[in-house]
């Protein structure tokens, strides 16, 4: 009881700190195997096969959506049971989403071999692009299995008590990615096939220690058990009860690089596809400290509005957003100055360089309100506000998110798909603040009843 009584007496900036940098770091170290790779295909391959595998980023979050739908389900689950001391029903279920995940890997595997030309063209690539896309996606259809296991698994690996395994894996991946991409790419010219098995080695790597952990590691409490593969009803509920609203988050995020990829092969050209794959490239690497800082603050406010210390729920509220919104603008300050310099890290050509500059700053101008975006609708969640959240986030990922995409290049051309993110965000805030302002409100109104209790 000890280690969450801190929750509520602890100072709250301490506890930001020591919840929200290890989730940083991870997210941090997730986002390496999409850095590294896209820097030495762009800088040591060539900018229309860069374009080629940006191309296919939707199809790798299609992968993590199922990932989330079982491995943060099984992992909440998994918590619940261990909190009430069943040890038994927690490996029930980790059985159940081993079994979940080879059968999905299995069946999503032989679904994308089967169609992988289909898929490609139905995600945009183009006739130019379409070479590269397909050599890449071949040796990397087998990692969506491994990713399964790497992310889908972390979530249990934390929620056992083991923060730093879950962490370890996830440098020992990239680590391993970062040696063979240029192994692979630069000594054997391997060119866009040699990073996808860079990343396919490492996925590989990283799953086997998942697999070796819950299996012969000393350090698990949790063991994957035969006798429990057998899918349970009633374990498959609660496991994709609490699973699906981050599996939709995810497939609302791969819509909308569908939606972007049609969009540019209707209004840009072959290279585009690389810009947009580099301002996702720096999003991907802003939203893992901004998500990390929200994971960090969600016990707290959590925590502390079960206990109705209402004032410590507001603190750390303000306080993750306002860490959030300074960090939010030093990036977008370090993007327009260094926007060329930011460019350069992926894409050699001065030309695409010149393009790439303004279009990252485009996409990155809703930056500064990030921050209250992402907390200030996550908190919601921990704070018995379901139906709210669960509005805020249809309104913001099917209904903005989309209808800018395919809105603002029909009137603008392809710099729309670059403004898209910022409309729809600015769109958006007001929305969110709104509905902040009426939680806030009502928190006051308790804050002002417990004062007069205390009197």
């Amino acid at each position: 009881m000890e280690k969450y009584g801190k929750l509520g007496n602890e100072n709250v900036v301490k506890l930001l700190f020591e919840f929200s940098v290890p989730a940083v770091i991870a997210g941090m170290i997730a986002a390496l195997y999409t850095v590294i790779d896209r820097i030495f295909i762009g800088r040591f391959v060539g900018e229309i096969e860069f374009s080629g595998v940006s191309a296919t980023f939707p199809i790798m979050i299609f992968y993590i959506a199922f990932a989330s739908l079982i491995g943060i389900g099984a992992s909440a689950s998994i918590s619940l049971n261990l909190g009430r001391g069943n040890k038994k029903r927690a490996e029930h279920i980790l059985g159940n989403a081993f079994s979940c995940f080879n059968i999905l890997g299995i069946l999503i595997i032989v679904f994308n071999y089967v169609f992988l030309d289909q898929i490609l063209r139905a995600f945009g690539v183009t006739e130019n692009t379409f070479i590269h896309a397909k050599s890449f996606m071949i040796y990397l259809i087998p990692t969506c299995y491994m990713t399964f296991l790497t992310y889908g698994f972390a979530g249990v690996i934390r929620a056992e008590g083991n923060p730093k395994t879950a962490m370890n894996i996830n440098i020992a991946g990239a680590l391993i990615n970062i040696i063979l991409d240029p192994l692979f790419i630069i000594v054997f010219k391997m060119g866009v096939a040699g990073a996808a098995i860079a990343t396919l080695i490492s996925n590989l790597a990283a799953a086997l220690l998942v697999i070796y952990h819950f299996t012969y590691s000393k350090k698990s409490s949790l063991k994957i058990r035969r006798k429990y593969f057998k899918l349970n009803a009633k374990i498959l509920n609660q496991i994709v009860k609490i699973g699906i609203s981050p599996f939709i988050l995810q497939v609302s995020l791969c819509l909308v690089g569908l939606a972007a990829n049609n969009m540019i092969k209707i209004y840009g050209n072959d290279y585009d596809f690389g810009i947009y794959g580099v301002l996702n490239t720096y999003l991907i690497v802003i939203f893992s400290v901004v998500l990390g800082i929200s994971q960090g603050a969600q016990p707290i406010i959590g925590y502390n509005y079960g206990m109705k210390n209402y004032r410590r729920v507001e603190e750390a509220l303000f306080k993750s957003m306002s860490f959030t919104t300074v960090f939010s603008i030093l990036c977008l300050v370090i993007t327009l100055i260094f926007s060329r310099e930011l460019s350069g890290i992926f894409v050699k050509d001065e030309i695409i360089i010149n393009r790439t500059a303004p279009a990252l700053i485009m996409f990155l101008m809703s930056l500064p309100v990030y921050g209250i975006l992402i907390i200030g609708v996550d908190f919601f969640q921990v704070v018995e506000e379901a139906k709210t959240s669960s509005i805020l986030f249809f309104m913001r990922h099917f209904v903005l998110a989309l209808g800018t995409m395919f809105l603002l290049p029909v009137l603008i051309g392809i710099s729309g798909v670059w403004l898209s993110r910022t409309i729809s965000d600015f769109i958006y805030l007001p929305a969110v603040l709104y509905c902040q302002w009426k939680w806030l409100k009502k928190l006051k109104f308790k804050i002002k009843e417990q004062q007069q209790n205390v009197k």
